[in-house]
């Protein structure tokens, strides 16, 4: 999820030429397991025959001629604008002649489905891995009528996308964004402007390589004359300003689906809460985040953790949380607050974001218990920053137990108020006149524990739909369940056709995982949202405080949810 703020661009001999002494491969965009890259093969080079068990690979020859070279077939001759489609597994090679260099941009992906090529530049979706090596040429791809679909895709995998597009003259899209995906683009052909909302339009032609990150607005614009060609790679979770730093030779920010992340500072900020900064154990550039995330610690025996990030969206040196010490900890905070000490080494899950700001919101009001404070001050740098109306809410017992207060004063100023109980709820917050104004364009976030939640949901009952937001860092309603009521029950997994039973002590998570099932998971509270799972039949007793009431319909939470007396519940597992 890490995403590069800036559009960049370069040009194809920023790629392609660079001397012998330099590294080779130049890798463009690389996300769990996704690659897309120009890769430059000097004149009389034959690399060693190897395979990829579980990723196709698509080659579209940039420059140059060769073979791909196979060990149980015939090789293959290639040319600029052959477009070679390799199935995993496949043992192959790449041989250049003595004269030319030979430049290929390829994709390759995990569990990409088969025949990628040929099928889906006929607007199908094969069904399976392609068992064979299909060969086409650039003109496949890009000269067909107008009444053939224009968009020809080549490999299409979990949200990883490697397609021609061609764009006819005249022709301007619609402007728009993918709100998870990073893109880089190669111009094949012709001439043209990407444009943007935002920013000033961007003039490509044949050759020209655009990084355009996550969530930008853009779109395409041809002239009169020219058809433009592009071939493009889009893909989740991309590690930021991928194009520059690959070309330049460095090593990009982090990218897979961990980091290690050094402890570089611990301050008491209370009696009970410890501020961590943590970054980059190997130096790199940290993947971006934005307001309301949260990072996932792995604290050791199979234990995770969700914290929220506490620091400006704009500093990829580092992260910062806020950690309570909470006396009902199931191993989470005691471990942080007793284990780690600066210099300490920690695995952490790439940051994550359940509770985004509304993009449309004309106001802000954050309203925050506790250390539920820790989103709100990374809500507040991002608002502040692009000068967005906000006002923070800030419930606690007293000026002792008020973290991040310094720097609270100084990033909110007098768009604070802070409330203070002296550990008596009633003498706190008004929340019935806090909240009694609805106008237009005003959205609500709330985070702490469960009560102020419950309360603030409450006395926000009139708001409209879809402007209240909110974030728990402890889930009432699993406190509130005895597991000495807890009965064991069945459950079925139907991709399997699998039967397990659940025990009155076990969670869904807990058998699945003790039965090969992996799933993501966190909090294994119910709050976070990690270990979501497709339910098919069966009436569930849900626990958690994620779902919506119309997600309850379709799914439950691995990690809190049983099944209601007598019934079976059937799994997309």
């Amino acid at each position: 999820m890490a995403l590069s703020e800036f559009v960049e661009i370069h040009e194809l001999a920023d790629l392609t030429e660079f001397s012998e002494e330099e590294r080779i491969r130049k890798k463009l965009l690389q996300s769990k397991g996704t690659v897309c890259e120009f890769v430059s093969y000097v004149p009389g080079q034959n690399t060693v025959l190897h395979k990829h068990p579980m990723q196709d690979e698509i080659f579209y020859v940039v420059q140059g001629t060769g073979l791909i070279t196979f060990e149980e077939q015939d090789d293959i001759a290639v040319k600029a604008g052959s477009v070679v489609f390799v199935p995993a597994g496949t043992v192959h090679g790449i041989a250049t002649n003595d004269k030319d260099k030979l430049v290929v941009m390829f994709t390759k992906g995990p569990g990409v489905t088969g025949k990628a090529a040929k099928a889906l530049m006929s607007g199908e979706i094969p069904p399976k891995l392609s068992s064979e090596v299909e060969i086409h040429e650039l003109a496949d791809l890009t000269e067909f009528s107008e009444e053939e679909r224009i968009r020809k895709k080549l490999l299409q995998s979990k949200g990883t996308v490697c397609e021609f597009v061609s764009y006819i003259p005249g022709q301007n899209t619609v402007l728009h964004k993918h709100p998870m995906q990073d893109e880089i683009f190669y111009v094949v052909q012709g001439t043209g402007l990407i444009t943007f909302e935002e920013q000033e339009d961007i003039a490509v032609k044949e050759g020209s390589v655009v990084f355009v990150p996550a969530g930008t607005v853009h779109g395409i614009a041809t002239n009169d004359r020219d058809k433009l060609v592009v071939m493009f790679t889009k893909g989740p979770g991309v590690t930021g300003k991928a194009v520059k730093a690959f070309m330049q030779g460095e090593k990009p920010a982090a990218n897979t689906d961990t980091l290690k992340l050094r402890t570089t500072a611990i301050e008491n900020l209370t009696p009970d809460i410890k501020r961590f900064v943590f970054e980059s154990a190997d130096g790199s550039e940290l993947p971006a985040f934005t307001a309301g995330a949260h990072l996932t610690l792995h604290l050791g025996n199979d234990l995770r953790r969700c914290y929220s990030l506490a620091n400006d969206p704009a500093d990829r040196s580092k992260y910062v949380t806020g950690i309570l010490k909470d006396p009902n900890s199931k191993g989470g905070s005691e471990w942080m607050h007793t284990n780690v000490s600066v210099g300490d080494v920690l695995t952490v899950d790439n940051p994550l974001n359940n509770f985004e700001l509304a993009k449309d919101a004309g106001e802000h009001i954050l309203l925050a218990g506790g250390i539920g404070i820790t989103p709100m001050m990374s809500m507040g740098h991002h608002l502040k920053t692009n000068g967005k109306k906000v006002h923070l809410h800030y419930c606690t017992k007293s000026v002792e137990t008020t973290a991040f207060k310094q720097e609270i004063d100084a990033l909110f100023g007098d768009d604070v108020t802070y409330h203070h109980d002296g550990g008596d709820p009633a003498n706190g917050i008004n929340l019935a006149e806090v909240l009694k104004d609805t106008p237009e364009g005003r959205h609500l976030y709330i985070c702490g524990p469960g009560g102020l939640i419950n309360a603030a949901r409450d006395k926000s009952l009139h708001w409209p739909a879809g402007t209240v937001h909110f974030e728990v860092f402890a889930n009432t309603a699993t406190e509130a369940d005895d597991e000495n009521d807890n009965v064991a029950f069945d459950i079925e997994l139907s991709q399997s056709n699998l039967k397990l039973t659940v025990p009155k002590d076990k969670s869904i998570l807990q058998v699945l995982r003790s039965n090969g099932k992996e799933l993501n998971f966190s909090c294994e509270e119910g709050y976070c949202g990690s270990c979501a799972v497709g339910l098919l039949s069966g009436k569930a007793d849900h626990r958690d405080v994620v779902l919506s009431e119309e997600d309850r319909k379709t799914k439950i939470q691995a990690c809190v949810a049983r099944a209601m007396p007598g019934e079976t519940l059937v799994l997309d597992i």
